[in-house]
């Protein structure tokens, strides 16, 4: 469990919803996952499936969410990364073209 987990998610042209199923799928979120911004903040701060000492969410591509739905997602990734900090783990996006 030392090392990091990463996740490399392709996110070309996608719009909100397939821009969190395509993370859902990428970091193998539990049946059930319900498709929403709530969801993936949710899924992203247990990740009790994929236990690890850091996670670190590769995002290739741009995709075609709108400048508030980006803040959004960037927003979700601050917590995040605050969430995993507190339980002594990091927690790291980052944007590849």
């Amino acid at each position: 469990m030392s090392q990091p987990v990463v996740f490399e998610v392709l996110v070309s042209v996608l719009d909100k919803p397939a821009f969190i199923a395509a993370i859902a799928h990428t970091i193998h979120a539990p049946a059930g996952f319900g498709g929403n911004w709530d969801a993936l903040a949710d899924a992203l701060q247990d990740l009790s499936w994929q236990p690890a000492a850091a996670y670190e969410l590769v995002l290739c591509g741009t995709s075609a969410l709108s400048a508030d739905e980006q803040a959004i997602a960037d927003e979700i990734f601050g917590d995040t990364a605050r969430f995993w900090q507190a339980q002594g783990k990091s927690f790291q996006v980052k944007y590849a073209s």
